[in-house]
């Protein structure tokens, strides 16, 4: 069977291409092309005073991440002004996000009270609280957002984030989708204020960063909803895979208690909040896991879980 006309001037195409002689560029010395990029004819370029020095890159302070991290450079992302473009590219959700910071700006500066006070032994003055306010905002995140941001190509967008400028930013949500709108957003609040003590040095990050917020997060939830309502999903963004890993920490301490070799620390988002939740259960005091939860994950004064578990559990 004869091959179309189409394929076989295809055929004759590629055969011509490969028939070609490519070229093969020599190999240039490195010295020698070292030597040209010093030569004197580039030195005007440089330091010619005619030159508009408006064309000259202007200098980037360092983010904070670069302070901290010993890295010199600037920050890829300007977040104020990507923030800012976040919460009014649609102005009816930038007011829904507005009258819902200020529902909740006074259960927030709760939230920072209690957890300055049960991780760091801080309390708050009243400028402190309303700083924390400030510093807080909700956000929408629209199909865009979700799609493409600083945290990679994904199709979610975090429910917090918590950055090192000290602010902090919530992801809202239709509150007809939540079951429990201020409990939510109050567990999730105390968990992304407990980054801000990570990043202001107060709270450790030797589990993992995520260990002691997460285990705020679960606390405070049992607090407010109940254990069972957290299961039932009272609290979406605590999700049944946190709550398996807080199983695993309440095993964890079992395990303790009875004199079985444990880990030496806790690998699994949620595990710690179930240790502390198990001592709290064995001495009938919640005040218990609260201080089981600052002792471990003091960054300043760490203690080991087992010998923190075993000091409270013996009063």
């Amino acid at each position: 069977m004869a091959l179309p006309v189409w394929i076989l001037a295809a055929l004759t195409a590629s055969a011509q291409l490969r028939a070609r002689a490519v070229p093969v560029v020599p190999a240039v010395p490195v010295a020698p092309l070292a030597g040209a990029l010093r030569a004197p004819a580039l030195s005007p370029l440089l330091s010619n005073p005619a030159l508009p020095t408006a064309a000259l890159p202007t200098p980037v302070s360092l983010s904070p991440v670069g302070e901290r991290a010993g890295v010199r450079g600037p920050s890829p992302y300007p977040l104020p002004q990507r923030r800012e473009r976040a919460t009014t590219a649609n102005p009816a959700k930038a007011a829904e996000a507005s009258q819902t910071m200020e529902r909740f700006g006074p259960a927030f500066a709760e939230e920072a009270a209690l957890a300055a006070e049960r991780l760091a032994g801080r309390n708050l003055t009243g400028a402190e609280r309303e700083d924390a306010v400030q510093r807080t905002k909700f956000v929408t995140a629209n199909l865009w957002k979700r799609l493409f941001n600083e945290f990679g190509v994904m199709f979610s967008y975090p429910d917090g984030v918590a950055r090192p400028d000290l602010s902090i930013e919530l992801t809202r949500r239709d509150p007809k989708t939540l079951p429990d709108e201020e409990s939510h957003y109050r567990a999730l609040f105390a968990h992304e204020y407990t980054h801000r003590l990570q990043f202001e040095g107060h709270v450790t990050r030797r589990f993992g960063v995520e260990a002691p917020p997460v285990a705020v997060e679960l606390l405070r939830g049992i607090e407010l909803v109940g254990l069972d309502a957290l299961h039932a999903g009272k609290i979406p963004f605590i999700t049944e895979n946190v709550l398996g890993a807080f199983a695993s920490g309440r095993a964890w301490a079992r395990d303790l208690a009875a004199g079985k070799a444990v880990d030496a620390g806790f690998h699994f988002k949620g595990a710690m909040a179930g240790a502390a939740w198990e001592l709290a259960q064995r001495t009938g005091r919640l005040a218990d896991a609260w201080e089981f939860v600052r002792r471990v994950s003091s960054e300043r004064s760490p203690e080991a879980p087992a010998a923190v578990y075993a000091d409270i559990a013996a009063r």
